[in-house]
């Protein structure tokens, strides 16, 4: 069936790839893929322990060095790699200034790991939240290095699972063509 259908299967791949390079070129195809990149199972989870791990480290650091907390905010908020998570946090400094708290806005924001939400409400409370930030940047940059690990653990045994399907499909097509000259003769 596959080597009937070559044509069709390799336009099929090609115009997917097509497809994916053309909705990244605008902010909203780009915002899109990223929201889809967050929702993945294993990969998603990584990306949003790792941006908001990324968000922690750059609020902390800013704080703890004197930058008013509205511009810090914007600064961490345009450190974070995924567009969905950076388009999620836009209006948190506003709603910061109009009197909520760092902890409620990132309760209230999809993407953030909840533990940056509980960790902020800490420092709030106790007025260190530039130390619990960074604790909680390095909790996190902990967790996805334990999950990456577990993803590239898993790497090899699917790699070879399907390397061997390739290599039965192979030997199925050349005995395939074998027994069909057989039956010729």
């Amino acid at each position: 069936w596959i080597r009937g259908h070559v044509p069709q299967i390799s336009g099929g791949i090609a115009g997917a790839a097509l497809l994916v390079v053309l909705i990244s070129r605008n902010s909203v195809g780009r915002l899109s893929l990223s929201r889809l990149l967050l929702v993945l199972p294993v990969l998603g989870t990584l990306r949003r322990q790792l941006d908001t791990a990324r968000f922690c480290q750059s609020l902390a650091m800013l704080s703890a060095n004197g930058v008013e907390t509205v511009a810090a905010l914007r600064s961490a908020i345009g450190s974070m790699a995924s567009p969905a998570m950076r388009h999620s946090a836009r209006d948190l400094p506003a709603s910061v200034v109009s009197g909520g708290t760092l902890s409620a806005g990132l309760r209230s924001r999809p993407g953030f790991d909840p533990v940056a939400a509980d960790m902020a409400e800490i420092g709030e409370e106790t007025s260190r939240l530039p130390e619990m930030m960074a604790h909680t940047a390095n909790l996190l940059e902990k967790q996805a290095e334990a999950r990456a690990n577990k993803l590239v653990t898993l790497i090899a045994p699917v790699a070879t699972i399907v390397l061997g399907g390739l290599v039965a499909v192979v030997i199925m097509s050349v005995m395939s063509a074998m027994l069909q000259l057989n039956s010729l003769v």
